[in-house]
């Protein structure tokens, strides 16, 4: 999992990556409100992709 440094300006998401097969993060971060992107992931050893995850931060 990487997590990516979320921008201080309001309104832009923060985001992370987690392995396709990591079923219990997937879940946890969904319950915290964060939905797939279409931006492709790093290449894994096994040759899938991370998922790209990300979570708009609060309005003003």
């Amino acid at each position: 999992m990487t997590l990516c440094t979320p921008s201080r300006r309001t309104g832009d998401p923060a985001g992370l990556s987690v392995r396709p097969d990591n079923a219990a993060a997937l879940a946890l971060y969904t319950r915290c409100g964060f939905g797939h992107t279409a931006e492709p992931g790093e290449l894994l050893p096994d040759g899938s992709r991370e998922l790209v995850m990300a979570k708009p931060l609060g309005v003003g």
